[in-house]
């Protein structure tokens, strides 16, 4: 390894030498911002005397080729500079001293491609996969698409264009990039792991996500033949699929595939560390095309299930069936789900559901967010809780002969506290408490175009979402009170107005909104395109009223409370998990060594599980959830200080509980587990009858 001071004009000067971005890196990330401040430090340079420090260059010398490890981003944006005044050269000869051929020939123009084995090469810099059609493009001034029109290299290019387009004496910028200083590192190729370099580098530009690693390291594999089939046959592919010049979703992908795959949470920072130990487990030694095929494959496969998600792209019309209650989820921005859809939708292409059982799958998930929607239920537990859905489903269906769709909905139904699916009893209350208004606008839309899209095919709501049709919340009775509105109120109407101003039973849909104002209640009836005249349902129940007081209000409550009830009913169950004699409480005389488990019940709250590591973490939380001195009391208590800590290090096997910096230690046995939940329980006074365990048989003393 040797280090230089130079300057970066020196540099992308070097005769007969060939620049290239090696495949794991990712594309040109510079946006607006980041051009503006190296146009603002080239101005500054050069009107004074001071020099620049611009950065690094770290790369491999290869004969005529310098393959750029760290520093592209530099380096490219100066190349782009470069080309925009080599245009306006050619264009205006009169605005730069230099000749067009000069600045081509010295900077930007690779006159040995050939030996290279290819006239793409013509250009000095060999960018990064797609990066590099879109630059030989703009240096040859061909046509680009609309996509790469978007793209950041041909927006920083035109940046540059328009920047010097009205200046003259182009050729001082060129200039100035001697004052530019750069320290150069040339690694030697035969010692050095350019990935591993590229992966440690702390560079000034902007940071790699977990995506952009994962990139990375998928790109480096023990021969070009290897990295090249990879990058052509798959991460071309998942590139295309999930970024664009506004957008960069590998990141949020690979978390979602990963906790498929795990059936356990994965935390955004640490996606990139669980990908690596995936492909560790999955790729043989000798990274076989074999195993490359089978790891890989399965990651398109779950991408397609992930862009239907996301973005509703179904390009073989496999997902007809599911496409209504995706599109509400991608309506409602709600996406806990993901890892759970994935998993279902894979098991159901693989043969085990039938299409009409993974329709009746998302129509549950549909129940289940838009009940908890109605009652605005917190998501708190839903990340952990999706994240190991599918697996819990199969343990007990397994266990029990049971079919995968009664499990589901069994689980559903059995849930308790923050991930609860909401009872009738609790939908009543929560429109009676008149704070529908209050929710994300998406929600409050969203409930409101449920009458009108009971059929299930969303198709008013995705007509608004598609703006071809322009419908805005309407409150019947007017957020500013008139005289009018106090005479239609009666005598408390001032108790009526805030009591029941924001509930469901006083909004509506309008595309006349601005027009409604505070206008009375059979102004707004009676009106061109009124109540009386809207072809929607929900405008319906509301003109056949005369007067709307706090009678109308409370009996359009009912007829809510009644319609929700019929849209999104309470799913059932044909599922009864059998009843043996394996309820045993943790404070019972037994020896618990071996016995496996499958439920946990903590009150009235019980627990799918296949372990008694899980078991401990779901208890602490519950333990967190119940108390709000649980962190104090756990740092402060000598008891339980061996086996609960804010370090996660100290143990060799953890769990988190929720976000409070506590982890615990699992990599204990069976009954030294049992001693910290009965230690944990005198703690915080649990009541030790509440603590039970279903065991998948008996225990034989």
């Amino acid at each position: 390894m040797k280090a230089l001071q130079t300057n970066i004009k020196l540099f992308l000067y070097t005769p007969n030498k060939f620049f290239e971005i090696p495949n794991f890196q990712r594309p040109y990330s510079w946006t607006a911002d980041n051009v503006q401040m190296f146009l603002d430090d080239l101005e500054e340079v050069k009107r004074g005397d001071k020099k620049h420090y611009f950065g690094s260059i770290v790369y491999i010398n290869d004969g005529d080729r310098s393959i750029i490890i760290d520093g592209q981003q530099r380096a490219t944006t100066v190349l782009l500079m470069i080309t925009a005044i080599y245009h306006l050269a050619l264009e205006s000869p009169e605005k730069i001293e230099l000749v067009a051929e000069q600045i081509k020939d010295e900077y930007l123009y690779n006159r040995y491609a050939k030996q290279y084995g290819s006239e793409e090469n013509r250009i000095k810099l060999r960018a990064v996969t797609t990066d590099n059609k879109i630059f030989e493009k703009i240096f040859s001034q061909a046509e680009l698409t609309e996509y790469e029109k978007k793209s950041n290299l041909c927006k920083a290019y035109l940046q540059f264009y328009e920047y010097f387009r009205d200046r003259d004496h182009l050729e001082q910028y060129i200039n100035t990039l001697d004052d530019f200083e750069i320290v150069t590192i040339v690694l030697d190729k035969d010692d050095d792991n350019p990935q591993k370099v590229f992966e440690s580098i702390n560079s000034t530009g902007k940071p790699l996500t977990d995506g952009d690693k994962i990139r990375n390291f998928s790109l480096m594999l023990h021969t070009s033949e290897k990295q090249d089939y990879v990058l052509t046959n798959y991460w071309q592919h998942i590139e295309t699929y999930l970024t664009d010049p506004q957008r960069d979703d590998i990141t949020d992908f690979f978390r979602v595939y990963l906790i498929a795959k795990n059936q356990s949470v994965v935390n955004t920072d640490k996606v990139y560390p669980e990908f690596k130990k995936a492909f560790s487990n999955n790729i043989s030694d000798d990274q076989s095309y074999e195993s490359l095929d089978e790891f890989y494959g399965e990651i398109l496969r779950i991408l397609k299930y992930y862009r239907f998600l996301k973005f509703g792209i179904d390009e073989n019309n496999e997902f007809t069936k599911l496409s209504s209650v995706a599109f509400t989820m991608r309506y409602l921005r709600i996406e806990a789900f993901f890892p759970y859809a994935v998993s279902v939708m894979k098991y159901w292409q693989d043969g085990y559901l039938s299409d009409d059982e993974i329709a009746e799958v998302f129509d549950v998930l549909r129940v289940y967010f838009s009940r908890r929607i109605v009652i605005n239920l917190s998501t708190t537990g839903l990340g952990k809780y999706f994240a190991g859905l599918h697996r819990s489903i199969l343990s007990i269906a397994e266990q029990d002969n049971a079919a995968y769709l009664e499990v589901l909905k069994y689980t559903v139904l059995s849930k308790n506290r923050q991930i609860r699916l909401p009872r009738d009893n609790e939908i009543e209350t929560a429109i009676k408490a008149n704070f529908t208004y209050n929710q994300r606008s998406s929600n409050v839309m969203y409930l409101l175009t449920a009458v009108d899209d009971e059929s299930k095919d969303v198709s008013l709501l995705k007509q608004i979402n598609d703006k071809e049709l322009h419908l805005t919340i309407e409150h019947i009775m007017p957020q500013t009170m008139t005289n009018a509105w106090r005479d239609e109120l009666g005598d408390h109407a001032d108790e009526i107005h805030g009591t029941y101003l924001h509930g469901l039973a006083n909004l509506t849909l309008t595309g006349y909104n601005s027009e409604y104002s505070n206008k009375s209640f059979r102004e707004k009836r009676d009106m061109p395109d009124g109540f009386a005249d809207s072809p929607l349902k929900i405008n319906k129940t509301v003109a056949k009223y005369d007067t709307w007081n706090e009678a109308a209000i409370l009996e359009r409550q009912r007829w809510w409370i009644d319609k929700i009830i019929k849209i999104w009913p309470l799913p059932t169950s044909t599922f009864e998990p059998p009843v043996l004699d394996t309820k045993v409480n943790i404070f019972d005389d037994i020896d618990f060594t071996g016995a496996a488990v499958k439920i946990f019940y903590i009150g009235d709250d019980s627990y799918p599980v296949t372990s008694w590591s899980q078991i401990l973490g779901v208890y602490c939380e519950y333990l967190y959830d119940e108390n709000p001195d649980f962190t104090d009391q756990i740092m402060n208590s000598e008891k339980t200080k061996n086996w609960i800590s804010n370090d996660s290090k100290r143990f060799f096997n953890s769990v988190k509980i929720h976000d409070t910096g506590l982890v615990v230690d699992v990599a204990t046995n069976t009954n030294q587990k049992i001693r910290l939940m009965r230690e944990l329980a005198e703690m915080f006074n649990v009541d030790k009858i509440s603590i039970n365990v279903e065991l998948t048989k008996p225990i034989e003393q």
